[in-house]
C-alpha cells in the first residue's frame, strides 16, 4: 500500500480548536495567564519540574539568608540545608475526566518517598511545588496528607500525593482555593510562599532551565502543537491518527473502543491517575478509578491502538528519540528477551518475559499498534510490527506495559539527520508507513 502523503492544512483544526481539553484551555488563555506562564506550561515534565526545583532553591535560600546549602542532588533529596534535607515533588493543577461529562481539578505528586523511607534521613523535608495558572505555590508538606499507596508500583516508584477538588466544579480557581488548598491547610501543610509568573525569580529559573529542552523548542519553534501539553497533543495526534485509518480504509466500520472494568484493587490504584487529562486514545486514560477502554478504537472489529510521541533530544545519551509508552502486547506478539532493543533490533523468545505476565496478555488491548512520530517537519504514521524498539520497563512492566524507543545516533545534534539517517530507515525496514502529514512553514 502506497503512503498517503498529506498536508497538514487539512488537520488545522485539531491544534487550533480551543476545545482540545479544559487544562488545556486554561493554562493558554492569553487573557488570564502571563506568556511565561503559558511558556511554563507547555514544558515537558522534567522540564518543569527542574524550573520547580531552581525556584524552590532560591525561595528556600532567602528564607534561611545564614543558613550553609549543599546544592548537589543525591538520591531521595535536592539540596541539604544544614543537617536539613529538602527533597522537591512538583505538579500542575489539571483537569481529571469522571466519566464522560464530568471531572474535577487534581494535583497529583508522584515518587514520593518520606522520612522513614530515606535511609540517614531523620530530618527530610518535603517541598511541594504546585504550578497553576497565576503562578507557583510552594508548601512544605506534613508527610501525611493525601499520601496514598500506588499498588505494585509503590516499591519502585514510591508514594503518590494526590489532592482533589469539587466533582463538577470547572472553575480551577474555585476548585483551588476553596477545597485543594483547605485540605492542605487542615492537613498540616504551610504554605510557604506563592510566587506569580511577573516574578523575577520565575523569569531567571525559566532562563537558568531553558537549555533543558533547547533543541526542543528550537526545533518545534514553529511547528503546531508545539504550545500545546502533552494531553491535549496526544488527543490531536489520535485524532490525526483515526483520520489517515478512516482514509486507508473507506469501507470499514468504525466504532469507539469498549470500556474495560479494572477488576484488581492493585490495578485500579495503580492505574488512578496515571494521566489525569487524555481525550479520544486510551494512552493512560482511565475512566474513573474502575474503567479503561480497551483500545482507540475498532476497525471492523479489530482493535486499534494509537500511541504517539514527540521527538525529544535524550541529554543523557546526547541524543534524538522517540519513547513511546504503555504498549500492552497481544499473548502471540514476541517479546524482549534479555534487556530490551533499543537500539532497534527486533526480539524474540518465547514464553513469559520477567514483568510481562498472563495477566497483563489477558488485558492485552490491540490486534494492530498504530505510531504516530510528531517531528518538526510533520506527522509519520506507522503499523508497527510489535518487535521494533521494544523495550520492558522493569518491575512495573505487568501494570503499564511495554515502551518502544527509538533513537538516532550518539552526538548527532541535527534532529533531520538524526530522523532521516537513522530513525525513519529503521522503521521503513521494519515496519509499513502509512501516512506523512507535512506542516506548512515548519522545519526541513
Amino acid at each position: 500500500m502506497r503512503p498517503l502523503s498529506l498536508t497538514g492544512s487539512a488537520f488545522a483544526h485539531l491544534w487550533q480548536s480551543p476545545s482540545h481539553s479544559i487544562t488545556s484551555r486554561v493554562y493558554t488563555d492569553p487573557e488570564s495567564v502571563e506568556l511565561l506562564g503559558r511558556r511554563i506550561a507547555a514544558l515537558s515534565g522534567p522540564a518543569k519540574h527542574a524550573l520547580c526545583c531552581s525556584l524552590l532553591r532560591e525561595a528556600d535560600g532567602l528564607a534561611h539568608p545564614g543558613a550553609r546549602f549543599d546544592d548537589e542532588a543525591r538520591e531521595g533529596y535536592d539540596w541539604q540545608r544544614h543537617d536539613v534535607k529538602v527533597a522537591v515533588r512538583s505538579s500542575q493543577l489539571a483537569w481529571q475526566m469522571q466519566g464522560n461529562y464530568t471531572g474535577r481539578w487534581v494535583l497529583s505528586f508522584s515518587n514520593v518517598r518520606l522520612a522513614s523511607e530515606v535511609e540517614d534521613s531523620p530530618h527530610h523535608e518535603l517541598q511541594l511545588a504546585v504550578v497553576t495558572p497565576d503562578g507557583i505555590e510552594i508548601w512544605r508538606h506534613d508527610r501525611r496528607t493525601g499520601v496514598g499507596h500506588a499498588g505494585r508500583l509503590e516499591r519502585v516508584q514510591g508514594k503518590r500525593i494526590m489532592m482533589y477538588g469539587k466533582v463538577g466544579v470547572r472553575g480551577w480557581r474555585a476548585a483551588h482555593e476553596l477545597w485543594i488548598r483547605p485540605k492542605l491547610q487542615q492537613g498540616g501543610c504551610m504554605l510557604l510562599e506563592s510566587v506569580p509568573y511577573v516574578d523575577g525569580r520565575m523569569s531567571a529559573a525559566f532562563a537558568l532551565n531553558r537549555g533543558i529542552e533547547s533543541p526542543v523548542l528550537a526545533a518545534f519553534a514553529r511547528a503546531p502543537m508545539a504550545e500545546l501539553g502533552p494531553g491535549p497533543r496526544r488527543a490531536a495526534l489520535a485524532k490525526l491518527v483515526k483520520t489517515v485509518d478512516r482514509q486507508l480504509h473507506p469501507k470499514a466500520t468504525f466504532a469507539e473502543g469498549a470500556r474495560r472494568r479494572l477488576e484488581s484493587p492493585r490495578a485500579r490504584r495503580a492505574h488512578a491517575s496515571i494521566e489525569l487529562e487524555d481525550e479520544d486514545t486510551n494512552q493512560g486514560q482511565f475512566l474513573g478509578r474502575h474503567w479503561e477502554k480497551e483500545c482507540s478504537w475498532r476497525r471492523d472489529g479489530q482493535r486499534v491502538t494509537v500511541r504517539s510521541a514527540q521527538m525529544n533530544w535524550e541529554a543523557s545519551h546526547c541524543r534524538w528519540r522517540f519513547l513511546f509508552s504503555g504498549i500492552r502486547l497481544p499473548a502471540a506478539a514476541p517479546r524482549a528477551k534479555g534487556g530490551g532493543v533499543g537500539d532497534g533490533g527486533s526480539v524474540d523468545g518465547e514464553g513469559d518475559a520477567p514483568g510481562d505476565t498472563a495477566d497483563q496478555r489477558a488485558h492485552a488491548s490491540l490486534d494492530e499498534l498504530l505510531l504516530a512520530l510528531y517531528t518538526p517537519r510533520g506527522c509519520y504514521v506507522y503499523r508497527h510490527d510489535l518487535s521494533l524498539g521494544l523495550t520492558r520497563t522493569g518491575r512495573v512492566n505487568a501494570l503499564q506495559g511495554f515502551h518502544i524507543k527509538l533513537h538516532g545516533p550518539v552526538r548527532e545534534e541535527s534532529w533531520a539527520a538524526a530522523l532521516d539517517g537513522t530513525i525513519l530507515p529503521k522503521l521503513d525496514a521494519a515496519c509499513e508507513r502509512l501516512a506523512f502529514v507535512a506542516f506548512e512553514n515548519a522545519g526541513s
